[in-house]
Parts: C-alpha cells; sequence; structure tokens
C-alpha cells in the first residue's frame, strides 16, 4: 500500500488564501497526474479537515468555488414542522432565513448530493449549493 506522504508528494499544493480568524484556510491543489480521488479520501478522514470542495473554472477562466451551504426555497404551503424535519433528515442548520433560507451541511458532507436530495423531497422550488 501507499504511503500517505507518497501519495500527498502526487500534488502540488499552493496556498491560496486563509479566513481573517485564522482558522480556515484554502488550498488549490493539483494532482501532478491529473486524479485527486486519493487525496480527497486521505483528507476526509482528517478530524482537522472540515470541507472539501471542488473548484471549477468556466472557459472564460473564471474560478467558481463551492461553500458548504445549501440555499434553497420552500414552495408556499410548506409548514415549520415540515421545514425542521427536513433540516433534521439531512443534518443541516439554518443560518439564514429571509425569502429564501441558508443551511449548512453537515463537516464532511456532499454540498451537491444534500442539495439535490432536498430539491427531491417535494418540498423546495429550488435548491443549489452556495457557490463564490
Amino acid at each position: 500500500m501507499e504511503s500517505t506522504g507518497a501519495v500527498v508528494n502526487n500534488y502540488n499544493v499552493i496556498e491560496d488564501d486563509n479566513i481573517p480568524d485564522g482558522k480556515a484556510f484554502i488550498y488549490e491543489i493539483t494532482a501532478k497526474n491529473g486524479d485527486v480521488t486519493k487525496l480527497i479520501d486521505i483528507l476526509s478522514s482528517d478530524e482537522h479537515v472540515k470541507y472539501i470542495s471542488n473548484a471549477f473554472v468556466t472557459s472564460h477562466q473564471q474560478e467558481i468555488g463551492v461553500t458548504p451551504f445549501v440555499v434553497l426555497q420552500f414552495e408556499e404551503n410548506v409548514t415549520e414542522e415540515q421545514k425542521s424535519n427536513l433540516y433534521e433528515k439531512f443534518n443541516v442548520e439554518l443560518v439564514k432565513s429571509i425569502w429564501y433560507e441558508k443551511v449548512r451541511i453537515p463537516d464532511g458532507g456532499d454540498v451537491f448530493a444534500i442539495a439535490n436530495a432536498i430539491h427531491e423531497s417535494g418540498l423546495v422550488t429550488c435548491s443549489s449549493p452556495d457557490f463564490f
């Protein structure tokens, strides 16, 4: 089996940015062979890593990232109890409620899978990962 050090040596890692409180850092990681799967597996099992996100580059070279939040809007007839049950089912935490809801996914969660599952619940008009 390949050691963690050997796997990590297969990647280019650049510290890209950090959050002002010093508790979160953003790294740009590219695989020398184009495959980041093994590194994602390693990082996902590290208790210090709270969220891993892909970044995308558009055809206009615009970088788009994904936060650990889902933005959604409930159907008009959805009750507070149904909302609460949905949050509990997906283990998400409500962080903002205006004309839309913004929920935080659990550490290590898959924001795309959770946004899709919420959409498929039939309780929302839309559900999308929060992009930046």
